[in-house]
């Protein structure tokens, strides 16, 4: 297994660990609130339904 997969992995993991405790939880809970609303805006307002990064440069 390459090096950087590994990482992802214990990262997922360690996240899913991490939304088992009620900290957790509420963190993301938080989060929810403050992201998906200007995610709904860009969907239903400006029809924007998929981004494409063709790479760093490009941005």
């Amino acid at each position: 297994m390459p090096p950087a997969m590994g990482a992802a992995i214990r990262c997922i993991t360690s996240e899913v660990a991490e939304l088992q405790t009620r900290e957790g939880q509420d963190t993301y809970r938080r989060r929810k609130a403050i992201v998906e609303p200007p995610n709904a805006w860009i969907q239903q307002v400006v029809r924007f339904r998929q981004f494409s990064l063709t790479g760093y440069v490009h941005v």
